[in-house]
């Protein structure tokens, strides 16, 4: 029948209804790849991190978890403050990384330095919750004190120290290594929280990303003289106007976390603006990927990265939620250090991690 059908039509018809046939094909055949990659990238981002949560089970004025009334608690359970708190298992959590650098990253096997990996000098956790769909960044101060592993220009482990968390970049070969010890310095900070990703970037990409958006307007919250910028005031930055916009930060005492401060403010209108472009084009992340991969290591691979664009659509990142771990900056014996608040920052990790449940 249907070749009798098409026998029976004029030649140019007969063109036309093949061209479209394979057209049909093709889009048929992109969408089937879409959603291998996107199920793929998914499957992934859930098989490579603890479901069980961070270790909180000693809070300061905790209360035990009664078993005798009723409710049916689930290992993990955590009793805070007349609620009892279950981690949000399905929550994806991604370290960003702003290393101190205008070079590329290392080509692979190049590294015979293992103390020149590059400091983190910006430290975020990127925290999307498909409960509710919000999104959430943590800013983690540069200066806090915590376990670093230290290591010799050989490679070879010494010893553990409380230092400054940046440095543990550092004691790598700036590439994935590095990046694997400051994820797991960042988790074991925050009681073992499971980090799915990481994705570290190097100041020399950050003029590209700036401009491929159009450039960002940003409200000051440090001064910064070199752009003649005062706390609360409002710019539009273009190319290496970014990079002095989230590196600099004078010399006055705590000058990190006024900085910290200056990049939680860029990050938020940068990834507005990286949102907009996403949803008119949902290859955009790739794009920009592509346009700075010199500069950038991650392990969030092809499919992921197709799963979490698609994502991203459906969450409010224009409205999202920042944080910053809290505690307090005090001098050191030669630079400033600081010391997290325990109980302020169990009390967060329960706020953004975790879900009341009774």
């Amino acid at each position: 029948m249907k070749k009798k059908f098409l026998s029976n039509l004029p030649r140019w018809q007969k063109i036309i209804i093949i061209i479209l046939l394979v057209l049909i094909l093709l889009v048929l055949s992109v969408a089937a790849a879409f959603f291998i990659l996107r199920a793929s990238g998914k499957g992934k981002l859930y098989a490579g991190a603890d479901s069980n949560g961070p270790k909180l089970e000693e809070i300061a004025e905790s209360e035990s978890v009664e078993e005798d009334d009723g409710y049916e608690y689930q290992e993990g359970d955590i009793s805070y403050n007349n609620h009892v708190y279950r981690y949000n298992s399905d929550i994806l959590t991604f370290l960003i990384l702003g290393i101190d650098s205008n070079d590329p990253v290392p080509l692979a096997g190049s590294t015979t330095d293992y103390l020149n990996g590059g400091q983190s000098d910006a430290i975020f956790l990127a925290v999307m919750n498909p409960h509710d769909k919000s999104f959430s960044i943590v800013a983690i101060n540069r200066n806090t004190m915590t376990d670093v592993d230290i290591y010799d220009s050989a490679n070879q482990y010494i010893r553990t120290a409380q230092a400054q968390i940046c440095v543990q970049h550092g004691y790598g070969d700036g590439r994935e290594l590095s990046c694997e010890r400051a994820e797991q310095a960042v988790s074991k900070l925050m009681y073992d929280l499971p980090i799915h990703g990481y994705f570290s970037i190097r100041y020399g990409a950050i003029p590209v990303l700036n401009d491929s958006v159009g450039g960002v307007d940003v409200k000051a919250a440090w001064d910064i003289p070199e752009l003649g910028l005062t706390a609360g005031q409002t710019t539009h930055l273009v190319g290496q106007q970014a990079v002095t916009f989230v590196r600099e930060r004078g010399e006055a005492f705590d000058s990190a976390t006024g900085r910290l401060n200056n990049e939680k403010a860029y990050l938020s209108a940068f990834m507005k603006k990286v949102f907009d472009a996403t949803k008119a084009d949902v290859t955009f992340p790739m794009q920009m990927y592509n346009m700075v991969s010199d500069y950038i290591m991650t392990d969030i691979s092809v499919d992921k990265m197709t799963y979490l664009a698609s994502e991203l659509l459906e969450y409010s990142v224009k409205d999202a939620k920042m944080y910053s771990i809290p505690g307090e900056t005090i001098m050191g014996s030669k630079y400033e250090e600081f010391y997290v608040y325990d109980i302020g920052l169990k009390e967060q990790i329960l706020n953004i991690f975790y879900d009341v449940v009774k």
